[in-house]
């Protein structure tokens, strides 16, 4: 989401990035449907890719009537989609924690 899906599937422009987490990603806007879990709102955001669609990203939205009050995204947090995606059952890919290689120091 912070990047665009063009930009995860095309290796050319993911400098700094670990390729790894992006195998077989199409360029295509995710599909995002809403979902009730745990007693709150989820916009669940399903990624294509070539051998099939994947959750890569969860948005929490709190609303004050009919107004958006907070949106937190959860794309770069793989324990959150992994524990939100097992109890949805529905299947998902880690984008890792951050968007740039680590550092040899950090390594």
């Amino acid at each position: 989401m912070l990047f665009g899906t063009r930009r995860l599937a095309d290796p050319a422009r993911l400098v700094g990035l670990d390729p790894a987490f992006f195998h077989n990603v199409l360029p295509q806007v995710p599909r995002v449907e809403p979902r009730l879990h745990r007693g709150e709102w989820l916009l669940v955001h399903w990624y294509a890719h070539s051998d099939g669609e994947a959750v890569r990203a969860i948005s929490r939205v709190e609303t004050d009537g009919d107004r958006l009050t907070r949106v937190r995204n959860y794309f770069y947090t793989p324990d959150v989609l992994a524990e939100i995606c097992a109890e949805l059952q529905v299947p998902f890919r880690s984008n890792g924690y951050r968007y740039w290689k680590p550092s040899r120091e950090e390594a």
